[in-house]
């Protein structure tokens, strides 16, 4: 289902924060402050969203999308390239897939590389990481992780998820 602006105009606002439910928003769309979007959620390239918008697990977000101060994203939200986040963005365990560049946001708990990074993770760790990502993390990355810890040769976004995955 997707939503158009008018659409979302009309949700109700309860506490001065709108009420939005899952949906497919459309692309290059503008949302306003203290917004509140439900879970699986699925927004376009190039959307904005105003300060203290809440977004419910498992969000995806287009490129070149911006998020203003103090955001908040549950479990499991996806960003594509070119996201900008203002300063007080929180993201719980989000799937990051650069190398290079660290998320420019605040986390909380391991930032989890997504399915198509898994084989970068095999060769710069050396581990197998087979299954699904809580079978290997247990298994193998746990154990692994004072000694990667130690090297020097991680870029700043490697070392960020390597040492967030301690914050599980």
């Amino acid at each position: 289902m997707k939503i158009t602006q008018a659409e979302f105009d009309a949700f109700p606002v309860v506490d001065g924060i709108r009420q939005c439910p899952s949906g497919d928003y459309s692309n290059i769309c503008s949302f306003g402050e203290r917004s509140s979007f439900g879970e699986r959620s699925s927004f376009g390239e190039r959307c904005t969203f105003g300060e203290e918008c809440a977004f419910g697990n498992r969000c995806t977000f287009g490129n070149r999308c911006a998020f203003g101060k103090t955001c908040s994203f549950g479990e499991e939200c996806a960003f594509g390239e070119m996201c900008t986040f203002g300063e007080g963005c929180l993201a719980k365990s989000p799937y990051w897939g650069g190398y290079i560049y660290p998320p420019p946001f605040a986390t909380v708990g391991p930032i989890l590389p997504p399915e198509n990074a898994r084989s970068h993770w095999r060769q710069r760790t050396g581990l197998k990481l087979e299954g699904c990502y809580d079978d290997y993390y247990r298994k193998e990355v746990l154990s692994a992780l004072p000694d990667l810890l130690k090297r020097s040769d991680w870029t700043e976004c490697e070392r960020r998820i390597l040492e967030s995955w301690n914050e599980k």
